[in-house]
């Protein structure tokens, strides 16, 4: 059985154009589970995100910290402005990007879940 286990690690992961049962077929004759770990892929998606926000905590705490150069000469305070709502900008895409990401990780395991359960049932 081992050299079966050793010869599917050699050919590399079920290409994606491979149908659910034929994954789950594969998986059962090369000894591996037939169910993915779900909470493997979350606890993925969740480190992801997880560095990702503290990426966009750090942008956060930068823009708390920013002061003006010269409160009294306009276009300092004009200069400040510009880069505040550059930087606030760029907060609110990072923010977006590591909420979006997760969303996508999310659906993908719950999708691939789905399709699992779909398969089986067809059985």
């Amino acid at each position: 059985m081992s050299g079966e286990m050793e010869e599917r690690a050699r050919q590399g992961p079920i290409p994606d154009n491979t149908s659910i049962s034929e994954k789950l077929s594969n998986d059962r004759l090369s000894g591996r589970s037939a169910f993915p770990n779900f909470d493997a892929e979350f606890a993925k998606a969740l480190k992801r995100f997880y560095f990702g926000m503290n990426g966009v905590k750090g942008k956060l705490n930068h823009l708390k910290e920013i002061r003006p150069l010269d409160e009294y000469n306009i276009r300092s305070l004009q200069y400040f402005v510009d880069e505040r709502i550059e930087l606030i900008k760029e907060f609110g895409g990072d923010l977006e990007g590591c909420v979006g990401k997760m969303k996508s990780d999310v659906e993908k395991i719950i999708q691939k879940k789905k399709e699992i359960h779909l398969a089986l049932s067809a059985k």
